[in-house]
Formats: structure tokens, sequence, C-alpha cells
């Protein structure tokens, strides 16, 4: 079938519409900058789509020129790498993005999507792990912009009669990442034999998510699509550790001699955020690949890019 990917130059975005690809489907990826992969670009199943998600005018364009559309991916997003964004191009990109794409849908007759929020609607949790009920009280301008999308995509389904599937990820790591995270920083120090400085003694606990789990996901979630009018899931890895056990983890991987420095700095965070993807294991048939597993991939993922490079 043919399928919309929004953010197709994102890091969640490439790995997404290349397991659309590998799967048959005809991608047309929505984004403001092209891709950078030549096996996706180069695709004759692939067709890009320069677009500024912001502007009602050119997504409904976009969205005229692509043919039989059966599901939108909506993964595009502004995030909190930059202290400087204030509330306005939050609510530009991931609240008036949500509204254009939904929107476009509506005059272009799709009425399946699956778009993707963040365990940050949640805010700082009243107990762990946080189900997809837990109270949202987001703790930051993201968190409140994407918890601002959910609302608008459940009245969508609700009263224009479109399936929507909302994907609740956990921090995103995995090859190519865009945004530098904690499992990045752990494998690079262990290669390099660095010393590796954790914040809060080592103490703080964490699941953070592998990107292929997350495409996995999505991929179940169009099979899930359309049995519920709306749906919400958590996904995590399934998998809480401590930094100082994801720290071993990596290190024993690695065979590295580098040094662990429990430290008594305060993280930004600061207390232990992970959810519970019992919803999506049981409704989905979400199976994330275990913590080792993921790290392992990762790192011939990355030994295979090096390779393609020289």
């Amino acid at each position: 079938m043919n399928v919309i990917v929004t953010g197709s130059s994102g890091f969640l975005g490439r790995h997404l519409t290349r397991a659309l690809l590998e799967q048959g489907h005809g991608v047309y990826g929505l984004d403001k900058v092209p891709c950078p992969e030549p096996q996706i670009v180069n695709h004759k199943n692939f067709f890009a789509k320069q677009v500024d998600i912001g502007s009602l005018d050119s997504v409904k364009k976009a969205f005229e020129t692509c043919k039989d559309i059966q599901f939108v991916f909506h993964t595009v997003a502004l995030q909190p790498v930059n202290k400087d964004l204030d509330i306005d191009q939050y609510l530009a990109i991931n609240v008036q993005g949500a509204v254009n794409i939904l929107k476009s849908c509506g005059i272009y007759h799709v009425h399946n999507i699956i778009a993707s929020s963040s365990f940050s609607v949640y805010g700082q949790p009243q107990y762990v792990p946080m189900d997809e009920d837990h109270p949202k009280r987001p703790n930051n301008l993201y968190g409140l912009s994407k918890l601002a999308a959910e609302e608008i995509f459940e009245f969508y389904a609700r009263k224009m009669g479109m399936h929507i599937v909302l994907l609740r990820y956990d921090g995103i790591y995995g090859r190519g990442q865009t945004i530098p995270g904690f499992i990045e920083y752990l494998l690079g120090a262990c290669q390099r034999g660095e010393g590796i400085e954790l914040f809060n003694q080592g103490k703080q606990k964490r699941d953070n998510v592998f990107v292929d789990d997350v495409v996995q996901a999505n991929l179940k979630a169009m099979l899930f699509n359309g049995k519920e009018q709306f749906g919400v899931f958590n996904i995590g890895g399934d998998e809480p550790k401590t930094s100082l056990e994801t720290a071993r983890t990596v290190k024993e991987i690695l065979n590295s001699k580098s040094q662990i420095i429990l430290s008594e700095k305060s993280s930004p965070l600061g207390y232990d955020v992970y959810m519970d993807s019992s919803k999506a294991k049981d409704q989905l048939g979400y199976k994330p690949n275990s913590l080792k597993e993921n790290f392992m991939n990762m790192l011939k993922g990355s030994e295979q890019c090096q390779t393609n490079i020289m």
C-alpha cells in the first residue's frame, strides 16, 4: 500500500521509512530537508516531498500529489535540544503541524494515522512504571505541546471518524541518532576507554527504547489500527535499569577498561522514569529485544556504516 511518513529525514523517520520500503510499501516522505540516506532517496518506491509542516498550504499541496494513501505515520516533532526555544516554536510544529496533517487527511480522505508521542506528557512520575492512565502533568514546553497534540488527535478520532493510534516512546536510541543521548555517550566512552561519569551515583532508573523496536511498534500498529477509533500505547524497552547497570552492560559487551565514576551531580530529571508497556505487548503484539541484543545490533550497524563509507 501507499503511506506517508512525516519527518522521513529524521532519526525515527529514516528507520521507519526503510522498514516500510523493505515490506514493499510505497512511501511518500514529507520533510523540510532532504533525506541523507541514498538507499532511501534512490529507492523506486520512495517519493520525497519538501514540506513545511507548520504551513497548512504546504501540507495540503504535498497530500495532493500523493496517490491512494492508506496510512499516515506522523513522526515529525520539534524536540527540546535548545533551551532558547519558546512555546510558539513548539506550538507551530508539534501542535499546528498535527492539525495540518489532520486537516489534510480529512480533505484527501485518509482515515488511518499512527502518531508518535512521548513519555514527556506524563511529567514527574507519581508511580512507576507509568501506565497509559497515569496523570499527565508535563514538566516542559515540549511535553505540553505533545499533550496538546494528543488531545487534538483524540478529538478528530472521536468526532471525525478517523482511526488513530498514539505511540508514547521513552527516550529512543540507535544508529544515526540525531540527538545525543545516554546510550550513545556510554558506547562512545567505552570504545575510547574514557571514564564514565554517572550522575546521581548511577542510581537513576530509565528504560530507553531501541529505534528498531519503535519501528516494530509502528508496523504492528498498522494491524491494530481500525480495531478501535483511538488507541494509546506506551512503547518502552521493557527492561528498566539503573544507569550503573546499563554502563556495566556496555562495558561487558565491549570488554572496555573504562572506569565508572559515581558522581554526586544531579541529572536533569533526577528521578526514576519508566513506563509500563504491557498494553502494547498484549494488544499490539509488541515485543522488544533485550538491552544486550539491541546494543549488539547497534554496534553491528555502526560497523556496517563505517565499512560502507570506506
